[in-house]
């Protein structure tokens, strides 16, 4: 509080001391000034603040990225929000676990008794390391043949599609429909690889035929 409090506080003191002496010449009040502006741009106490409590290990542009860095995978481990996630840190994503190193996200539940997330590594330029289903099964406590763990389209191997249980297939994903009920009818060996959506005013629409 008092580094952070000094700018102020020695400003106030010296105009006061501006005020209350007689006989300065106004050149040697704006040098005091300038000199005053110089040592709070230089030493920036609010800085030195937050490194004496440890928020910035110091004032170097190196070290502050890598404490931010640092805050990044503290944010991470202090633990998702929702329940799944919160599990997946706590019995699969463990150290010897049947995921270990990843995170999960963009939770989705796509029916009575199904869901899709999204598996992240969280080993920066890692792949999500190869999980056996059979241990998945046994740490989420549900039948193997009804986990799925798929690319995700139009990204690395650092994220992973995770699917678990049988979703109704009017609340499939374009790229699941695609893949489970269009490729293998009418297009084989073939897979989306891009959307692009237009916007058609309404008045548009109406001209359209029926």
């Amino acid at each position: 509080m008092g580094l952070y409090m000094a700018p102020s506080v020695s400003m106030a003191v010296l105009l006061t001391a501006q005020r209350i002496i007689p006989g300065i010449d106004w050149y040697w009040e704006l040098l005091a000034d300038a000199g005053w502006t110089a040592a709070v741009l230089y030493v920036r106490p609010a800085r030195v603040a937050r490194v004496l409590v440890g928020r910035e290990k110091s004032l170097t542009p190196e070290v502050i990225e890598q404490t931010r860095e640092l805050l990044v995978q503290e944010d991470v481990q202090v633990g998702p929000q929702h329940p799944m996630a919160a599990y997946w840190a706590q019995h699969v994503a463990i150290e010897g676990g049947a995921a270990a190193n990843t995170v999960l996200e963009q939770i989705e539940r796509t029916g009575e008794s199904s869901m899709t997330a999204v598996i992240r590594s969280t080993l920066p330029g890692k792949p999500v390391p190869k999980i056996d289903l059979l241990e998945l099964s046994a740490a989420i406590n549900w039948p193997e043949d009804e986990i799925a763990i798929t690319p995700v389209p139009r990204h690395g191997a650092g994220v992973r599609r995770l699917t678990v249980g049988q979703a109704p297939e009017a609340v499939l994903d374009i790229y699941t429909a695609w893949e489970k009920l269009i490729a293998p009818k009418g297009m084989p060996s073939t897979v989306i690889t891009a959307i692009r959506t237009v916007d058609i005013p309404d008045e548009e629409t109406k001209e359209l035929p029926a």
